[in-house]
């Protein structure tokens, strides 16, 4: 009998934990029973005041906490899968923090790997904001989501919202990368792996959450820095490695096209649509800010992210 590991990387978000393990609390099942789901969570911050109180609501489903005291986003998840392998799971859940999942949620998942034979699985992020959002933010900018290739694979993933067989990260010993670990892009580069060890990822169109946006990322400078960040990423997808001179000539000719053809699309958006589309203005900024990322990363800047006192 399959058994899945829910697993929540927390840090020093005890009422956003409290909300996400009361909706999981929530879910229905048709093909699942309670006893078949395992909610584990990984308490990455300096103290562990949540794992050491043991506080955690008490619902349907069993529940342990675990304090991980390496701080970054990779060791968390690696700790997860680990404590997914301890507790006998065959399957491995991801759902951040910040995020409220729909009832269906959780089979929703299950059944789309099963049926599409995948390795691994994604579904939809929603965003819901903390208070009505101004008409310069583009709120696409906000969701997760992919378009499935015939057949209703993907070509990458992400953790806040995914499912993933154990058997298939422990046959090619896979891992969440540690040079990720404070600045993001740990889950992209997860999932690139298991796409290049020939593994598949399928597409869960009704496995929805909702991910919970606070006033302070509801800024354009906070959706820049964050496209800027992507950019950083995508300079260790890439063919060459970034510490190579063919890598750093790669990342800086990339980067130079993006900015060049990012400045004329953020010249025309503001020529033609700025004074009835503001938030197209601000969306504008995408592939310059990627650019960015990757020129960035040639003179050895990163974007730590996680790597500040609180995960924002």
């Amino acid at each position: 009998m399959d058994r899945i590991a829910v697993c929540v990387c927390t840090y020093n978000r005890p009422l956003g934990l409290r909300a996400l393990l009361q909706s999981i609390a929530g879910q229905r099942f048709v093909h699942l029973a309670d006893d078949q789901v395992q909610i584990v969570v990984i308490d990455n911050s300096p103290d562990g005041a949540i794992a050491a109180s043991g506080d955690l609501p008490a619902g349907r489903f069993a529940v342990s906490a675990v304090h991980e005291p390496s701080k970054g986003l990779s060791v968390a998840r690696n700790r997860a899968i680990d404590e997914a392998r301890r507790v006998g799971a065959s399957h491995v859940a991801f759902i951040d923090d910040d995020e409220l999942p729909h009832p269906g949620w959780l089979e929703a998942l299950y059944a789309t790997v099963g049926a599409m034979g995948a390795a691994a699985a994604i579904g939809p992020v929603v965003p819901i904001f903390e208070r009505p959002p101004q008409r310069s933010l583009p709120l696409p900018a906000y969701a997760d989501r992919r378009r499935p290739r015939i057949g209703g694979l993907v070509d990458d993933g992400y953790t806040c919202n995914t499912i993933c067989a154990l058997s298939a990260i422990e046959a090619h010993s896979l891992r969440f990368d540690n040079r990720f670990n404070a600045t993001g892009g740990e889950d992209t580069y997860f999932f690139k792996q298991l796409r290049d060890k020939g593994l598949s990822i399928a597409w869960a169109e009704d496995a929805v959450v909702f991910s919970v946006i606070p006033r302070h990322r509801m800024t354009a400078q906070w959706l820049w820095r964050r496209w800027y960040r992507t950019g950083d990423i995508e300079a260790h997808l890439g063919r060459y490695s970034p510490s190579t001179a063919a890598g750093r000539l790669a990342n800086f000719t990339r980067g130079m096209a993006r900015i060049v053809a990012g400045g004329a699309r953020i010249a025309g958006t503001v020529l033609l649509k700025s004074w009835r589309r503001p938030d197209a203005v601000v969306a504008s900024f995408y592939t310059a800010c990627r650019g960015a990322g990757l020129v960035a990363s040639v003179f050895g800047h990163r974007y730590n992210e996680y790597g500040r006192r609180s995960y924002r």
